[in-house]
């Protein structure tokens, strides 16, 4: 029997086992989220198909010499120099990638840029494929530049944080340029794509390549890739390098946004046909982009 005047011990144990027991249990929660979060996320696969669309923002250089018919060389016209071109443009860009299976994918990728300047005063001549533009010449041009690209990558590497992987593919880029006396008053309507003198260069490349997707987290992406080669193709001779890299940050559900940095240059001689000459022609900028992963 518990005696008079002596309080009771009991309570205060009772408190100090179940202070215990909360601390435990709590620890013990503590612990297995930091245990079972990295599982859970690992065992998040990655998107089946991520498609990108945004615009691009490009730093051009222009280069480009059509020769004659007869075999005389053209003249080398920097058109950002001799003619006026903006040596900026916005434009817009799509790409996007196909997980056939955990290791295979199919990777695309699409931009254009279109430029043109109107009523140009020539300060020194020059001879774009079979004519010749005399100093103080008026002149129209335009230089379009169609870039599509679709190859297969295998990632060597395929963990749920990481993937490393090399692409083959076939890569075509459109140059299209034409060169005319002006119709017209400066900045008053667009150039036409029909001038006096217009040419195309199609220059098909087999480009090779690696890629990396870094996944530090599961609502972030970091994408990166580089490519390029030198090759002769039938009668045009090319080299072309390519580099890109940016994050992807994921809102809600499929929807997300991104950013990053994108290089291209292209280097094209042709030689044994009507249009033989020669276009050096890059561009590089930042873009801005929404996201959809699926």
């Amino acid at each position: 029997m518990r005696k008079e005047g002596f309080p009771c011990k009991q309570p205060r144990h009772a408190a100090a086992r179940t202070r215990r027991r909360w601390f435990v249990v709590t620890a013990g929660t503590f612990v297995g989220v930091l245990l079972l979060a990295p599982v859970a996320f690992a065992q998040q696969s990655w998107p089946t198909v991520v498609i990108r669309g945004g615009a691009l923002v490009a730093d051009l250089s222009s280069d480009i010499r059509i020769d004659t018919t007869i075999g005389n060389i053209g003249t080398s016209i920097d058109l950002e120099n001799a003619l006026g071109f903006d040596t900026n443009s916005t434009t817009y860009f799509v790409d996007g990638i196909w997980r056939i299976s955990r290791r295979n994918q199919i990777q695309f990728d699409f931009e254009y840029i279109n430029r043109d300047v109107s009523r140009q005063f020539l300060s020194a001549p020059i001879t774009f494929h079979d004519t010749t533009f005399n100093v103080n010449a008026s002149v129209d041009a335009f230089f379009d530049s169609y870039y599509f690209s679709a190859y297969y990558g295998f990632a060597f590497v395929a963990k749920p944080h990481v993937e490393i992987g090399a692409s083959i593919g076939a890569t075509v880029v459109r140059l299209h340029s034409g060169i005319g006396l002006s119709a017209g008053v400066s900045g008053s309507e667009d150039v036409s794509r029909d001038l006096t003198e217009d040419v195309r260069f199609d220059v098909p490349v087999p480009l090779p390549g690696f890629f990396v997707n870094i996944r530090p987290h599961p609502r972030v992406t970091i994408i990166g890739s580089t490519r390029g080669l030198k090759a002769t193709v039938n009668n045009i001779s090319a080299s072309l390098v390519e580099a890109k890299g940016g994050v992807d940050v994921k809102l809600a559900g499929p929807v997300g946004v991104g950013g990053g940095y994108y290089y291209n240059r292209v280097k094209a001689e042709r030689d044994g046909s009507r249009t033989n000459g020669r276009i050096v022609y890059s561009f590089n900028g930042p873009q801005v982009y929404v996201a959809l992963a699926f």
